[in-house]
């Protein structure tokens, strides 16, 4: 009975809806939402990949987090609101980096982007179309944003590697995340009915289709690590670096504070990953703050 209400609408490929293993990879302003509503909806499975702290300024667009939330892993606390939701669905969780030495992770039967940047959406694409599993690209800004349900070579065609401005520089309404992740969620159903996908580009109340060529020619340079350095996440004044920190010598150092999932000490979280997170204002200082906390 409980999903009588969207039987009604998707007859038998509600079964097929509640048999998938879906990836979500970043379960921010879109993958928040695109997971709530997946769970909501019967799918068996969730795989959710993020590398973030929940910040204060998410919380006007990422609507699985609360206040209480704010300081603890995206991936953590979205399992845990998602279970409240509904108790038998299975949750596997990866707070880390995505990259190219850890990308199986993500084989799923379809792969949902909820990522800030073009790099891990490149990532996406090669290990996508080399294991020939389906993707849904997503994007928002400001008022505006881009759907794509992904099964050949294209989307490198639409997109190049650019500095493109992110919503902590131009800003973003929860309304166009929250479309644009429901958008998302649709093109599982467009998938499901065996329907090709189209790029969709929505701008407040209209949405438009534009016709993308596939690619002649298909590499892949991000599979063989090309991009990873140091990078600001998207919203929160945060840089990731990598770094070479012994986790159980680290945590033994005066000052420091074990989270559980991290250890704090002053604008530095070290993550088991070999990640470290710093609030900084710039990239090189940034990396000034590391070298002197951490020693690397």
């Amino acid at each position: 009975m409980r999903y009588e209400r969207q039987t009604q609408v998707l007859g038998n490929i509600q079964e097929q809806l509640e048999a998938l293993t879906i990836a979500v990879v970043g379960v921010g302003a879109l993958g928040s939402v695109a997971a709530e509503l997946l769970a909501r909806m019967g799918v068996k499975k969730l795989v959710l990949v993020d590398r973030d702290i929940i910040d204060e300024s998410n919380l006007h667009r990422q609507a699985l987090y609360t206040e209480e939330d704010v300081g603890k892993p995206k991936v953590l606390a979205a399992e845990e609101r998602i279970k409240e939701i509904r108790k038998d669905i299975e949750i596997e969780t990866h707070f880390v980096d995505l990259t190219h030495k850890n990308i199986d992770i993500i084989k799923a039967d379809i792969v949902i982007d909820g990522t800030d940047n073009l790099q891990t959406r490149f990532l996406l694409d090669e290990y996508c179309m080399k294991n020939n599993i389906p993707w849904i690209m997503g994007s928002a800004i400001k008022e505006e944003g881009y759907v794509m349900l992904i099964t050949k070579p294209c989307f490198k065609n639409i997109f190049q590697p650019a500095s493109l401005p992110t919503c902590e520089q131009v800003g973003v309404l929860p309304t166009i995340t929250h479309q644009i992740a429901s958008l998302q969620v649709q093109q599982v159903i467009t998938w499901l009915r065996k329907e090709e996908g189209k790029l969709l580009h929505v701008q407040g109340n209209s949405v438009d289709e534009i016709t993308v060529p596939e690619a002649k020619e298909y590499t892949y340079n991000y599979l063989e690590g090309k991009g990873e350095e140091i990078v600001k996440l998207c919203g929160t004044g945060t840089y990731q670096l990598r770094a070479d920190v012994d986790y159980d010598e680290f945590k033994a150092r005066e000052g420091v504070e074990d989270k559980g999932f991290g250890l704090k000490v002053d604008a530095c979280l070290v993550l088991k990953d070999g990640r470290v997170l710093v609030h900084a204002d710039s990239e090189e200082e940034a990396k000034k703050i590391v070298a002197k906390v951490v020693g690397v």
